[in-house]
């Protein structure tokens, strides 16, 4: 089975979002993230907040694609060696073929990340840029939904 990279996602540095920030921030807007909620939202946001919450952990927008969710979980069970392969031969005929594709090179990325043996981390932006910038950019080329200047 492919197993997550041990990489620490977030910068053990600093928080995700500092307190007085929080508070600064809060005149404006309510503030309703994991490491910052309690007492900085309105019933509203932490309800809609716990709704998403619960929606996410259900992956309820993945399995409204059938069978985008059906490759999904077919690839969860692959065996490390061989993934790309089994990856790029997948095929199937639906309405979701395109955000496959995404997700096959998401994965694909995600496969090469797995082949490290240690843990190479030696800055905090180096999580952000081998987890978060593939599956953005394989969405942006893929979909043409998005575009980055850098």
């Amino acid at each position: 089975m492919i197993q997550t990279p041990g990489n620490n996602l977030r910068s053990p540095h600093k928080p995700k979002l500092e307190e007085a920030d929080v508070g600064a921030l809060n005149h404006y807007f309510d503030i309703c993230i994991s490491s910052s909620r309690k007492g900085h939202a309105s019933e509203e946001t932490e309800r809609i907040y716990q709704e998403n919450m619960r929606a996410g952990q259900r992956n309820e927008s993945l399995k409204s694609l059938d069978k985008a969710f059906e490759f999904c979980a077919a690839a969860c069970n692959q065996e490390q060696a061989g993934f790309p392969k089994w990856l790029w031969n997948y095929e199937i005929e639906s309405n979701d073929e395109k955000f496959i594709e995404m997700m096959k090179y998401t994965l694909t990325d995600f496969h090469l990340n797995c082949l490290v043996k240690t843990n190479t981390l030696n800055d905090e932006r180096t999580p952000f840029v081998e987890s978060v910038i593939p599956p953005l950019k394989a969405y942006a080329k893929v979909l043409d939904m998005l575009t980055f200047i850098w």
